[in-house]
C-alpha cells in the first residue's frame, strides 16, 4: 500500500477530504499528508472577526515589528554597495 492509500484509510476513514472552504472539491495530497485547501481556496476563505483580532493581536508587537525594531532602522540607514557596470 502507498503513503496516500495508507494515511487515506487509518487517517480518513477511507475517504478522500475536501476543501475547507466548502466547494466541495477534494484536496492535493503532498509529503504524506493532505491539503486543507484545494488549489488557491485559502485566498478566498472569509476571516472571522474573532479571528481577525487573533491576527492583529500576533503582528501588532511594536517592540518586535515596528518603531521599536532598532536593528531594523540601523540595518536600513547602512549604505549599500553600488553594482553598476564598469566598463
Amino acid at each position: 500500500m502507498d503513503s496516500y492509500g495508507y494515511v487515506k484509510k487509518h487517517f480518513y476513514n477511507g475517504k478522500h477530504p475536501l476543501c475547507a472552504c466548502g466547494c466541495g472539491n477534494e484536496v492535493g495530497f503532498k509529503k504524506f499528508k493532505f491539503l486543507k485547501y484545494y488549489k488557491d481556496h485559502k485566498n478566498f476563505v472569509k476571516w472571522t472577526n474573532e479571528q481577525k483580532e487573533n491576527y492583529k493581536e500576533k503582528f501588532s508587537d511594536k517592540t518586535k515589528y515596528g518603531e521599536g525594531n532598532q536593528q531594523l532602522t540601523l540595518n536600513l540607514q547602512k549604505p549599500t554597495k553600488s553594482y553598476k557596470n564598469k566598463h
